[in-house]
């Protein structure tokens, strides 16, 4: 016993774990009062910019970051050095579209441009921290993201701010993120000697081929994460969206912060295995022991939370919320439990099968929470439907990782 909870509270652990508790409490604790400050419209068109900012985000590392825990010193490095150039480039992109598809809207503009930067910048230096076990700015990136984006979004609620307040937080929360995770990564990775032209191009190009085909599979993944507001947006309006946003918030959203610090971890020992040939396996089945648990109490708990307790804490206004929270239930238990293992097909080396993955639970999330919102004009049948979907594929992808691994396939 004494073993056990040795290497889960890990003191990199517990750091983190405490990072997201000061980060993601206080975004909860704020949510009540946000809900009175900003309309159901507001917090659904909200959600809507961050999930398209997720999407963009995801797309403008080309997930070059994903390699990191397995590529040798200099690649790692290298990687490193680029990445602001290249997040950069992609947040001015993403920012002149932003302005074409929403003409006027420049302040909305630069909001959108400072997310697509700060998903990215997390990403990258998330991965770069994990690779030497610079753990330290991951905790303080969880608490310090909470804290920026909540009071932001909060002050510019009580300034009366809210067209774009909800923005102005997540550009804010993703930007602090991703400074104090840099501030780590950078004094564990040194830069680089200066690297020939040609030799750079040569290292890219041994990555290119994988790094195409992980950027579909992560616009896959991301696109599947933010379906839930998406769908809700296309089929039952900004109203239904803003409830769904919410429910996300108090559900989804601290679960993937969990993930988030839970992953870290595993992607450093997960990576440590690969460069010096060992099996994945044993790794996988010990965070499965620590990991199953918890998902099953947080489950059981979401699906008993009842709706005066929800309608007592954000008003009678957001009452609707309760009704997310039971579909919602599952899959944030399937999430935490496989989360956090969620790289370990990448790190095997096995990118292809990770994009089927990807691209067979997208089509089939779509399809049946599609059709349930056609058939029964219901958002939280839709949900459900989805949610069931999601969980299923978890189940799938702890199966994909136990199966047998041609030796040439690793990274």
């Amino acid at each position: 016993m004494r073993d056990f909870l040795g290497r889960f509270f890990k003191p990199s652990g517990v750091r983190i774990g405490l990072g997201l508790f000061v980060g993601q409490g206080v975004i909860i604790l704020s949510t009540p009062l946000l809900t009175r400050l900003y309309s159901p419209e507001q917090m659904g068109m909200a959600g809507i910019f961050l999930a398209i900012a997720s999407i963009v985000g995801t797309v403008a590392t080309f997930r070059l970051e994903l390699f990191i825990p397995s590529a040798s010193t200099v690649e790692a490095r290298v990687m490193a050095q680029d990445a602001p150039l290249l997040l950069s480039i992609m947040a001015v992109l993403a920012g002149v579209s932003f302005l074409y598809i929403a003409p006027g809207q420049l302040l909305n503009a630069f909001f959108f441009a400072c997310t697509v930067a700060g998903l990215g910048g997390t990403q990258f230096s998330l991965q770069l921290a994990a690779r030497r076990k610079a753990l330290g700015g991951v905790a303080y990136a969880k608490a310090g993201q909470g804290l920026a984006q909540a009071g932001s979004q909060l002050l510019a609620g009580v300034m009366a701010l809210t067209a774009f307040g909800m923005q102005l937080g997540y550009a804010l929360g993703y930007l602090t993120s991703t400074l104090f995770q840099s501030m780590a990564a950078r004094k564990a990775v040194p830069r680089p000697e200066r690297i020939p032209y040609i030799a750079r191009v040569e290292l890219y190009k041994r990555y290119w081929r994988r790094a195409v085909a992980l950027t579909f599979a992560a616009l896959l993944n991301v696109f599947t994460i933010w379906m839930y507001p998406v769908l809700t947006q296309i089929f039952f309006g900004a109203a239904e969206t803003g409830h769904v946003t919410v429910a996300q918030r108090f559900a989804i959203v601290p679960a993937s912060l969990v993930v988030a610090t839970v992953a870290p971890i595993v992607i450093g020992a997960a990576g440590d295995r690969i460069r010096h040939g060992l099996n994945l396996r044993s790794l996988v089945r010990t965070w499965l022991v620590r990991l199953v648990p918890v998902g099953v109490v947080v489950s059981v708990v979401l699906f008993s939370i009842p709706q005066a307790w929800v309608v007592s804490v954000l008003g009678s206004e957001w009452a609707p919320v309760s009704l997310y929270f039971q579909p919602m239930a599952i899959l944030v238990g399937s999430q935490l439990i496989v989360g956090p293992l969620s790289q370990i097909l990448v790190i095997q080396g096995r990118t292809n099968m990770q994009f089927l993955w990807d691209l067979s639970r997208c089509g089939c999330l779509l399809s049946v929470a599609t059709g349930v919102a056609v058939l029964t004009n219901d958002s939280v049948s839709m949900i459900w439907g989805a949610s069931g979907v999601l969980t299923f594929f978890h189940l799938i992808y702890l199966s994909l990782i136990f199966l047998p691994q041609r030796p040439s396939s690793a990274a």
